[in-house]
């Protein structure tokens, strides 16, 4: 990692990233009814 990312005196260590995933409930209808593959690029593997 570069310097600007590594912490000197505290915990983590490094810097980076947070990801919060949610998950989609479907409250009126049926899993059938959301579109995942609505566009021809693969935005992540």
């Amino acid at each position: 990692l570069p310097e600007k990312y590594i912490r000197k005196n505290s915990l983590p260590l490094c810097i980076g990233q947070k990801q919060i995933w949610f998950i989609l409930r479907v409250i009126n209808g049926s899993e059938t009814e959301v579109c995942f593959d609505c566009g021809e690029k693969q935005e992540f593997d």
